[in-house]
């Protein structure tokens, strides 16, 4: 009987774990988190319509649009897939609708003074394993095209990337994955904000 209860008080040790570490695949929940940003150029102009047309995915590979990467979490090379709960593609378009929003712009759904769209060429987040620690890496790029409805000229911009990690030295649990992921993501929106390039577009008439 004792060595029954020692064997249900080791299974719940480490199914308690299991889930703490997130182990087994992952499905995040991805939010835009506006950063500070003084230099938001794209609040200092007159603000414009834009009609934002549905982003495009161009990653590389036949991959699921939710899959976001992997992560491994001990030497054994067992990787989990991360997914997020909506697609790539909607993630940076809707982080870059809020911006606009927040930036002054109307963003409306046909006669618009401009129209942009979107494509995402990187949106993958993944651990580096070592006997020591876990390197949790995020990397996001996008492109963005803007075309002047008044004259039918279109411009692009980027492509705006960014990497960011950050060393664990305990397995990452899915919030920590979740975080990193989203700081990648407002840096890409920051840059964006903060273009001369596209403020000068969406300024000509």
């Amino acid at each position: 009987m004792k060595f029954q209860k020692n064997q249900l008080s080791l299974t719940f040790l480490l199914c308690s774990i299991l889930i703490l570490t997130g182990c087994g695949p992952s499905v995040l929940k991805i939010d835009y988190q506006p950063l500070p940003n003084s230099d938001n150029i794209l609040a200092s102009i007159q603000p414009q319509k834009i009609h934002l047309l549905p982003f495009t995915d161009s990653r590389e590979g036949d991959i699921a649009k939710t899959l976001i990467g992997g992560k491994q979490l001990g030497e054994d090379g067992v990787v989990y897939d991360v997914n997020s709960e909506k697609p790539v593609a909607e993630i940076m378009h809707d982080a870059v609708k809020a911006e606009l929003l927040r930036s002054g712009h109307s963003v409306v759904d046909s006669d618009g003074s401009f129209t942009m769209m979107g494509t995402v060429e990187t949106f993958w987040l993944h651990t580096d394993v070592s006997e020591e620690d876990w390197d949790v890496i995020a990397n996001v790029a996008i492109r963005l095209e803007l075309k002047n409805n008044s004259s039918g000229k279109s411009s692009f911009f980027g492509p705006y990337s960014i990497k960011n990690n950050e060393l664990r030295y305990i397995a990452p649990a899915d919030p920590v994955m979740k975080r990193i992921i989203e700081l990648a993501i407002s840096k890409i929106i920051r840059q964006m904000s903060s273009d001369n390039n596209i403020a000068s577009a969406l300024s000509i008439k």
